[in-house]
């Protein structure tokens, strides 16, 4: 019993979490807006996804807004996922998460996939 605790689902890098996720997350009717600046494993599981994808301008969150708002009334499109990292690999830039989560609740396709895995050790 001991042995036996919460459900988990474990991955043994986080490229492979990222390849397994993305797709299992979107379908065809998934459009999913990516950071221009993502890390390659978030842009592989893109790839591997069946969603159609945009990337928006590094770190401009007015540029993301403009995108979900011209494919948000879109039919074909049943959900958005902004794929975003908290603080970026390459550079260490910060993503102001507090404006993103109030980004998403102005739209009720959007969902928020975060990489945070940079920034354990950072803050």
């Amino acid at each position: 019993q001991a042995f036996l605790g919460r459900v988990a689902l474990l991955f043994n890098s986080g490229y492979h979490m990222n390849i397994g996720i993305l797709p299992a997350l979107s379908d065809s009717k998934t459009l999913i807006l990516a950071d221009k600046l993502v890390h390659a494993s978030m842009i592989d599981g893109i790839r591997l996804s069946s969603a159609k994808y945009v990337r928006y301008r590094h770190n401009d969150l007015q540029h993301l807004t403009q995108l979900i708002e011209k494919y948000h009334d879109d039919v074909d499109i049943e959900c958005i996922i902004v794929v975003t990292e908290s603080i970026f690999s390459m550079d260490g830039d910060e993503t102001d998460l507090a404006a993103l989560v109030q980004i998403k609740h102005r739209f009720d396709k959007v969902m928020l996939y975060v990489d945070d895995a940079h920034a354990i050790g950072v803050r």
